[in-house]
């Protein structure tokens, strides 16, 4: 079957549910094709905070230890949260596609939170959630061991989506086509 599924990452200013998000990253893709489409918008923290998420200081001081060009990604263009959610709700469309991240307990729950923040409905139902990292640990595999050096940068939502796509295709393509 060729439809589309989206994986989603985020970057943001905390590591809880109520987090500020300074950037979504996602990418439109199929079992056969592989990535079809791409979306990345950055958010103003300050409209963020407007709606009572949170701003974290561990994490601000985690962000100062990265690389410079990993900060200034989601420093780019930024616009205000309840903008970012309406584009991303209209890029993911009204059909009511499998969603993806890289564990349950945090791009989905802080995205939820921010749509019930801002008053607005999340383009997903929740029993289309999938867990990436649930399927590495089925493999006995880690992301940070399959990630290439492909000139993708970490900790920008947008790279990180379409790597993780791409490691999630190829490993059940190739299980898929395994000798049983």
């Amino acid at each position: 079957m060729k439809y589309d599924e989206i994986m989603v990452d985020i970057e943001t200013l905390a590591a809880r549910p109520n987090a500020a998000i300074v950037s979504i990253g996602a990418c439109k893709f199929n079992w056969t094709d592989g990535v079809r489409d791409t979306f990345l918008v950055n958010i103003d923290a300050f409209t963020c905070r407007a709606v009572g998420l949170h701003i974290d200081k561990d994490t601000i001081d985690w962000w100062a230890s990265q690389p410079k060009e990993a900060r200034h990604v989601w420093q780019k263009d930024a616009i205000p949260l309840s903008d970012a959610l309406d584009k991303f709700a209209e890029w993911y469309g009204n059909r009511n596609h499998p969603i993806w991240c890289n564990g349950t307990n945090f791009d989905i729950p802080i995205l939820e939170e921010a749509y019930i923040r801002t008053g607005k409905q999340k383009p997903w139902h929740y029993w289309n959630v999938n867990d990436y990292r649930t399927v590495l640990n089925l493999f006995g595999l880690r992301n940070k061991d399959l990630r290439t050096n492909d000139g993708t940068m970490y900790h920008s939502a947008l790279d990180d989506a379409i790597a993780q796509t791409e490691i999630l295709v190829k490993l059940l393509r190739d299980y898929k086509n395994a000798p049983v």
